[in-house]
């Protein structure tokens, strides 16, 4: 999966240029009815409305469509501008078109209403869209998601400072233990243990240095359901600043999404579930033979120590 990032110079770059099309192709007749298709729909036909000439914006209206309360349809905003539409050409925009099924209702709808004629425009298309815009910006394969409307273009980043790499053999043999944390299990990790993950099992694994001192890794590796399993990520005790864990995890982010993977997953520890959330990521719950293992190993821990 890919993420295409429109920031708000871009999206008002391709208005410019829908408003330019719409006024050599319809000789500056500009439908008078705009239906903008939801939040991003109305944010889009603003910042278009914003690069027509002002004499004519006075002259254009907007007519919102939004979801139902059952959210599996789209009715008028405000139902008295129905009367409006009637024998009148018409601007649907929204802002990414995907199956193309939200756009065919509305036309099927405006067509009940009797409109004069209609155009349509959407900043982005799914490539296996049923439904094609008369105007469109982008167009970006299925399982590819678009970001757009953004404050300031996302360059992509990780650390303000330090220097973030690959683990490498060197690693190894100049520092014997990984990292001291307060975690008991990562305490008793080695980066010969990570080097091993890496070399005999393709993990991928990334340090965050600075100052000579490696104060971070993350240990992720590409799974055959096309998803990203992030089995180990921990920073230094003394190391602050920086969120250096969480950056890490956002590199296995970007890097499952460089790579076109349907997601990511990773084991929680028990005392950072309100982290993860933050994070963004959800708590699935166990799967019956996963408790089944663990009961068993606590079992046997059981009765070793009796």
């Amino acid at each position: 999966m890919r993420t295409f990032f429109l920031g708000k110079k871009e999206v008002e770059g391709y208005a410019k240029d829908l408003a330019t099309r719409l006024e050599e192709e319809l000789n500056g007749n500009y439908p008078l009815y705009w239906c903008s298709i939801g939040p991003s729909g109305k944010s889009v036909a603003l910042s278009i409305l914003e690069s027509i000439p002002k004499e004519k914006t006075n002259e254009i209206r907007l007519v919102p469509w939004i979801a139902n309360k059952e959210g599996k349809s789209f009715i008028l905003e405000n139902a008295r501008d129905k009367k409006f539409l009637v024998n009148n050409s018409v601007l649907v925009i929204d802002g990414s078109v995907h199956s193309g099924k939200t756009m065919l209702e509305i036309v099927r709808k405006l067509r009940e209403i009797k409109v004069k004629s209609i155009t349509s425009y959407s900043l982005v298309i799914k490539q296996s869209s049923k439904f094609i815009p008369n105007f469109f910006g982008v167009i970006v394969p299925d399982h590819d998601r678009p970001y757009f409307l953004l404050d300031e273009f996302p360059n992509n980043r990780i650390m303000p400072t330090g220097v973030m790499r690959t683990l490498e053999q060197e690693d190894v043999k100049k520092r014997p233990q990984a990292l001291k944390t307060k975690n008991k299990d990562f305490n008793k990790m080695t980066w010969g243990d990570l080097w091993y993950g890496k070399v005999a099992h393709g993990h991928h694994v990334y340090v965050y240095e600075n100052e000579n001192k490696i104060e971070g890794f993350i240990s992720f590796v590409l799974k055959k359901n096309n998803w990203v399993f992030v089995d180990g990520v921990a920073r230094n005790n003394n190391a602050t600043g920086h969120y250096i864990g969480k950056n890490l995890v956002r590199w296995a982010e970007t890097w499952a999404r460089s790579h076109k993977c349907e997601g990511v997953d990773m084991w929680a520890i028990e005392n950072k579930i309100e982290w993860y959330k933050e994070m963004g990521y959800k708590i699935l719950p166990m799967k019956f033979w996963i408790v089944v293992i663990v009961v068993i190993l606590k079992c046997i821990k059981s009765y070793y120590f009796i």
